[in-house]
């Protein structure tokens, strides 16, 4: 299943929603919203190594400021590229005062980090980015994995037209394709390893 353009992919989805001949029944804007709304269940739900961005925060009086399209954290860094441990921000307020020494832990409240103790001036990192709206055009996200797209605005377009007697199929088929989308992830990443055997 492949899409050269969004409009290719919109019509698709019109097509499925609306059966063998297209009636227009929905305008282009209510097929965009549709999708859009199929897109916020994806980007939820997957974690892509496509998806994977740089990050770079300036820490000021603790508090590093997360990237807006930030979905969830992959990797943190201190400047000497030692890793600092995400948890819970109850755990991190619980350790107690603050401390010399380089930064351990790190906890995440609303659009900010904090972290235990001090931690240097930057950070690096990955973290996991919101693609551009697939509207402003397909990214590589949506090029290796289209199905999962196809069925996350169905899912959608079931509850928006009224056709609940489909939200079970298309539902099922997003969650299919979703483990699939997901194993082969697992598979980009590890099927490259080397196989070690393990001396008695």
């Amino acid at each position: 299943m492949n899409f050269t353009t969004y409009n290719d992919f919109r019509v698709k989805v019109q097509w499925l929603i609306e059966g063998d001949e297209l009636e227009n029944t929905f305008s282009p804007d209510v097929i965009d919203a549709i999708i859009a709304l199929g897109e916020q269940r994806v980007y939820a739900d997957l974690r892509a190594s496509s998806m994977l961005a740089p990050l770079a925060l300036t820490v000021t009086n603790n508090v590093a400021t997360l990237p807006a399209d930030l979905i969830a954290l992959h990797y943190l860094a201190d400047d000497a590229n030692v890793p600092i441990e995400i948890i819970a921000y109850d755990r991190l307020a619980s350790i107690g005062p603050m401390t010399s020494g380089r930064a351990l832990y790190a906890a995440q409240m609303g659009d900010t980090l904090t972290f235990w103790p001090a931690a240097p001036a930057t950070l690096n990192g990955w973290y996991y980015q919101r693609p551009a709206d697939l509207k402003t055009g397909l990214n590589s996200t949506f090029t290796r994995y289209p199905e999962v797209f196809l069925y996350g605005a169905l899912c959608c377009a079931a509850s928006v037209t009224g056709e609940s007697n489909r939200i079970a199929e298309w539902d099922g088929l997003y969650k299919n394709a979703m483990v699939s989308a997901m194993r082969m992830e697992s598979q980009r990443a590890y099927a490259g390893s080397r196989i070690r055997i393990r001396a008695r």
